[in-house]
């Protein structure tokens, strides 16, 4: 863990999660635009984190669209919150293209700025998605995860039974790297009907987590 770098200040790390505060105006402000996505008071959010820089830690588009289709048939009221950063609304594209009906999906919406996103974050019951920087936003405003892991291991997952990981058991990952030689097996044969027990088991934890929050 990093917080390890502040023992030579003397700070000793005892399990604390790190904390993201949100004003009370940016709580507002995120059920506002979700109103206005279209997301109804009944239904419950996850938000979906399906991007990344480094190939090795990104799973397809494809399973993405494929599990959130699964996870919307076995629970009805499901809405998902594609995420994107600069330069990526291509994937959510591609996510919502490979949907057959994508009446589950939230539209795309526009670029948010960092606390936008961790709001909305904040607001949705769960997060699912890569080894990426939205996994940790959830970590700090308390909504519970759940990791695809290809290249990382499970050792950057918080240590909490509201965090949790899936992956191929293969003997080459983790590896920590930025490319792979074999075309990211531990990625592209992860099918999306291995991860949706976990991802329903811990999507019907997180709403007892997070008290069974939907925003109205």
């Amino acid at each position: 863990m990093k917080a390890a770098l502040l023992s030579p200040l003397g700070i000793a790390w005892q399990g604390e999660r790190p904390r993201l505060q949100l004003t009370g105006e940016e709580t507002q402000w995120a059920a506002g635009y979700l109103d206005s996505l279209g997301l109804s008071p009944d239904e419950t959010l996850v938000v979906v984190d399906s991007t990344h820089r480094r190939i090795t830690r990104q799973w397809p588009a494809t399973h993405y669209a494929k599990l959130l289709e699964l996870a919307a048939a076995s629970r009805p009221g499901l809405r998902f919150q594609l995420l994107f950063g600069p330069g990526e609304e291509h994937v959510v594209e591609e996510i919502a293209a490979h949907s057959r009906d994508a009446s589950h999906l939230l539209p795309v919406g526009r670029l948010l700025s960092l606390r936008e996103m961790a709001a909305c974050i904040n607001a949705a019951v769960m997060l699912v998605g890569n080894c990426s920087a939205p996994r940790h936003m959830a970590v700090a405003v308390g909504t519970p995860t759940l990791t695809v892991q290809g290249a990382t291991s499970s050792g950057w997952v918080f240590p909490s039974p509201d965090h949790g990981w899936v992956c191929k058991d293969m003997a080459c990952r983790p590896c920590n790297k930025n490319f792979c030689d074999i075309g990211t097996p531990c990625l592209m044969d992860l099918t999306p009907e291995e991860v949706l027990p976990e991802f329903l088991r811990r999507l019907d934890a997180a709403k007892e987590t997070k008290g069974g929050q939907k925003l109205g």
